[in-house]
């Protein structure tokens, strides 16, 4: 089914293995959808829950349970549309189910397997608390604390005994030491590979193209009382720390075959010296990096942050109460500062994730304020990897976008990151050279995913209806044709590929390529992954993480 000239790498570590089955039966496509476009005979991609299994058919009573975890968008499995009267010539319902079954199967590869592993783990630790909490009370004293204690900046040493036994109970030791053995795992999994880039083409022993999917359940409350917790927060750190994971071992990869210093073993977040150096790194920095993506979002869980995130995180102009629920979501970073400060078995790096996580190098973000601090690369990608996860899959309850648009929003927005010292200087929002690095690892979409093909700037109508054929040494896919809305013409999986990248069309018969053609309209081509896209990236206004703040107001002034 593939064509020898450009077929891809096998997947199998992590993205998995899409293709027809041995005897050359038909292939089941993948699909992100909203709920109100699910089909009966649809099937979950991905588990969701204990009640939402993997491969499980999405009937009403599920989805009517998605909608009530307010869960707009789901990756599914199925036969498309064109294909189903074609099929039940050959194939009876139980062998297409039993196909269906066995695309699903294919993505429990070990390293996802850890995955669900490390959010089981994390959900045990984002559950919502209180300062009223009998855990927040250090043992032989009385009690200080009091609510919302911990969204002040210092809240001083009189609830420090407090806040110390709360911590504790939220994250343990036993957590911790869990949770940094499950990505030791997860870094094994992928640090006997070789690095991956457009100066490498992709080979099995190189580390792959990572697509991470997961399904988010908000929490519910009814009126000011929890009612459900959901799986959205555990989930989004867990999808953030693997995206870093693999992103930052491929960087120093690269870093240790070019010869570049060793960063100090010793770390030190305000050592100011070559600070515009780019180093190569142990193992053990970028794991207690990863750990701190993973304790970062701790802060929405805090009761009255949490009932905000989990009920209207979205605001207007017009909202008369927009800036008071803003500021209470924005001091969510005061809450894990607040709960790891006396942490001795949190390392310096991690605590530093937790606490210049929305300092953007633009000056944008949110507290503490960002008064012109060098922002460690570390920082530095994770926010264009939080930004992409929660732009494409959010966490709280935004609308989703496209995910290449957010991609052409973070090149659009990002520059070289040159860090002066003594003035303020303007910075681009995203890291450029970190950017590439992220999509140097990143494959948008699954193999087989389900695309459609827009002309340039017109959104109206897909042109071709197509399917995710490969990866190259581009995180844009290749695109197999399955439909040319112009000409109302069919073809099968494989037979017409578009390089997109360039502007080219590959015609294949048997496996083998026959033909190219250069088309320089294919280059204009707009992929996205829902008929109807759910947003537009362009009239993105982020009323929460795009504050005004101290260093925005200066640069503005010496223009």
């Amino acid at each position: 089914m593939r064509p020898i000239e450009i077929s891809s790498s096998d997947c199998s570590f992590i993205n998995g293995v899409f293709s027809a089955d041995e005897k050359g039966g038909p292939m089941p496509s993948i699909e992100l959808k909203s709920i109100d476009r699910i089909a009966p005979s649809d099937r979950l991609l991905i588990s969701a829950d204990k009640l939402l299994k993997a491969g499980q058919k999405l009937s009403e009573k599920t989805i009517r349970l998605l909608g009530k975890y307010r869960t707009a968008y789901i990756p599914t499995i199925n036969f498309s549309y064109e294909e189903v009267e074609k099929l039940n010539l050959y194939y009876d319902d139980a062998q297409l189910d039993a196909l269906l079954i066995k695309e699903v199967q294919k993505r429990k590869t070990r390293f996802f397997e850890l995955r669900n592993r490390l959010c089981e783990k994390m959900k045990s630790v984002y559950i919502p608390f209180s300062e009223t909490d009998s855990c927040f009370a250090a043992k032989g004293k009385k009690k200080q604390i009091t609510l919302d204690r911990l969204l002040d900046n210092n809240p001083g040493p009189l609830y420090q005994p407090d806040i110390d036994a709360g911590s504790e109970q939220i994250v343990s030791s036993y957590d911790l030491t869990f949770i940094a053995d499950i990505v030791k795992v997860l870094y094994k999994e992928i640090e006997h590979l070789e690095f991956l880039g457009p100066e490498k083409p992709q080979q099995k022993n190189t580390i792959q193209r990572l697509t991470l999917s997961s399904v988010r359940l908000h929490s519910m409350y009814e009126n000011t009382r929890l009612s459900s917790v959901g799986t959205s927060l555990p989930w989004h750190v867990v999808d953030c720390a693997v995206y870093f994971l693999i992103a930052m071992t491929n960087i120093n990869k690269k870093r240790i075959v070019q010869g570049f210093p060793l960063s100090l073993e010793r770390f030190d977040p305000e050592k100011s010296l070559d600070k515009g150096l780019r180093f190569q790194y142990r193992p053990g920095m970028i794991l207690d990096a990863t750990i701190g993506i993973l304790l970062h979002a701790i802060g929405y869980c805090q009761s009255t942050v949490h009932q905000i995130h989990s009920t209207k995180p979205i605001f207007t102009q017009s909202d008369s109460t927009a800036p008071v629920k803003i500021n209470i979501l924005q001091r969510n970073t005061y809450v894990v500062k607040n709960l790891v400060r006396n942490r001795r078995d949190i390392s310096s790096i991690s605590k530093m994730i937790c606490s210049l996580q929305y300092d953007f190098p633009d000056g944008t973000g949110f507290p503490p304020l960002n008064e012109n601090k060098h922002l460690h690369e570390f920082v530095r990608l994770f926010q264009i990897i939080d930004f992409y996860d929660e732009m494409t899959n959010p966490s709280a309850l935004n609308v989703p976008y496209s995910r290449m648009d957010v991609i052409d929003y973070m090149i659009k927005h990002s520059g070289s990151y040159n860090h002066v010292f003594g003035e303020f200087k303007k910075q681009p929002q995203f890291d450029a050279g970190l950017v590439q690095e992220f999509l140097n690892i990143l494959a948008p979409f699954h193999l087989g995913e389900k695309v459609y093909l827009f002309p340039g700037g017109k959104r109206n109508n897909p042109v071709f209806v197509g399917r995710v054929y490969t990866y190259l040494n581009s995180y844009i896919p290749l695109i197999s044709i399955l439909r040319d809305a112009r000409l109302n013409k069919e073809y099968k999986f494989g037979q017409l590929i578009f390089d997109i990248s360039k502007s080219e069309a590959l015609y294949v018969q048997n496996g083998k390529i026959v033909k190219r053609e250069i088309k320089e309209w294919i280059r204009t081509l707009e992929i996205f992954d829902v008929k109807i896209n759910a947003g537009q990236i362009g009239e993105y206004k982020d009323l929460l993480f795009g504050k005004d703040r101290v260093l925005s107001r200066r640069l503005r002034e010496k223009k």
